[in-house]
């Protein structure tokens, strides 16, 4: 469909990076050239000569923001997607939820259940879906900018949606006018290719532009990765943050451990537990412990 709308649409002869606004001829950006993992043809990408962010695709800047609109209209209603429901909660868990307060799944879209798992397990959670033919029938999901005005979330979380921000300063900036004073964000992405330029030049400008509360604790992050990859604790160990339901060692919600306590088992085995000195660095050590610590003793 972007071929189509795009295709009597001259190519530009300028560019404007999407994040420090430099703007130049075409031939002052370096290209990036990939094929569309949804069979749209080649992708053209640019990357700033000032402040290194990879954007684009070229044919996406071409297009108004109403042709854009319609064009993701059309993907949803002939597209599907894999169920997401799993990386989104991950998403939604790394903000160290706290019932009572509300949530915000911006960019919802319409392959997962999540809305609907997290409210049945009782948390004040909502999603924001503009493209109408992505949004879930739910009376939970909101599809327009005028009914976030005024709205306020303690935490905003979303998948693989980093990616769809065409001006992510802007957009990122109306997110953090509804988070509360101690709001959070927690965004996830697959990285992959070209992608990971895009991660890493995005995200360092993204926290040097805003200021660190606005996302998720970061040692919290790099904690909940330990426990669920690296380390693999879910497997033996039942902790409602990380959504692990191991039952070899103790119930981490009910023996509620100590920053201490976990520092040691994890450093020096316990019981059936391995020791991990020497396979996670002590940063490691010290950030799965701080998730443990902080996702049991709220």
């Amino acid at each position: 469909m972007i071929d189509v709308l795009a295709r009597n649409i001259p190519p530009k002869s300028t560019l404007k990076c999407p994040l420090c606004n430099f703007q130049g001829n075409v031939t002052d950006f370096s290209e990036y050239v990939t094929g569309c993992a949804f069979e749209g043809g080649s992708l053209l990408r640019h990357q700033c000569p000032e402040c290194d962010l990879i954007f684009g695709d070229e044919k996406i800047l071409r297009l108004s923001e109403a042709e854009l609109s319609r064009d993701y209209e059309w993907h949803y209603q002939v597209f599907t997607e894999g169920d997401s429901t799993v990386q989104e909660i991950r998403a939604f868990y790394a903000l160290n939820p706290e019932k009572g307060k509300t949530y915000l799944n911006w960019g919802a879209g319409a392959w997962s259940n999540t809305i609907d798992q997290l409210r049945n397990e009782g948390w004040n959670v909502y999603g924001f879906e503009p493209h109408s033919s992505a949004a879930q029938d739910s009376a939970h999901i909101i599809t327009s900018l005028e009914q976030l005005s005024g709205m306020r979330v303690d935490g905003i979380f979303s998948n693989n949606m980093l990616e769809h921000l065409r001006y992510p300063v802007r957009e990122l900036q109306l997110m953090s006018e509804i988070l509360s004073n101690e709001g959070k964000m927690s965004h996830a992405k697959t990285v992959n290719h070209i992608e990971q330029y895009f991660k890493k030049i995005l995200l360092i400008s993204l926290f040097l532009t805003f200021s660190s509360s606005v996302f998720a604790d970061d040692k919290m992050v790099l904690g909940l990765d330990i426990y669920n990859n690296k380390a693999q604790c879910g497997v033996c160990h039942t902790l409602q943050a990380a959504r692990s339901t191991g039952t070899i060692g103790p119930n981490l919600d009910q023996y509620k451990p100590q920053m201490s306590q976990i520092i040691a088992a994890v450093t020096n085995g316990i019981g059936v537990m391995q020791a991990w000195e020497g396979i996670l660095t002590y940063d490691e050590i010290e950030a799965v412990a701080y998730y443990v610590f902080n996702s049991t003793n709220k």
